[in-house]
């Protein structure tokens, strides 16, 4: 079977994954390491707001091509009582989170780095 290339946006139930299958291999190896620990490990997600979904999609596409990140999900729909879409962009470790303050613009907020641990215990 031939492996795929570039970036693939994935439909589920509950979110869009954009996945690079273009991730570097050693990085993938310590990146499924981190998931099978207690609370993911190391990883988490940089975390971005728009109104506008496919404006963090196209964010997305560029930050996971960029920066080599393995894959970032938005909603697949808005939730009730939301004004907003979010966009996770997942890591190995909070290595960029001053790279990702520049992407901040009039329609696209940067929050911050949360951690999958912090987000299993329900830490805002």
């Amino acid at each position: 079977m031939k492996k795929k290339t570039g970036l693939e946006i994935v439909d589920s139930t509950y979110w869009k994954w954009i996945v690079n299958h273009d991730y570097p291999e050693d990085k993938l190896t310590l990146f499924k390491e981190e998931v099978n620990k207690d609370h993911h490990g190391t990883i988490g997600k940089y975390l971005f707001f728009s109104k506008d979904r496919n404006e963090l999609i196209e964010l997305a596409k560029k930050l996971l091509k960029e920066y080599d990140l393995y894959h970032a999900k938005t909603p697949a729909s808005l939730r009730e009582g939301y004004t907003e879409y979010v966009l996770c962009v997942y890591d190995i470790a909070p290595n960029l989170t001053e790279e990702m303050k520049q992407y901040k613009t009039e329609t696209i907020k940067y929050r911050y780095w949360k951690s999958d641990e912090d987000t299993m215990k329900g830490v805002n």
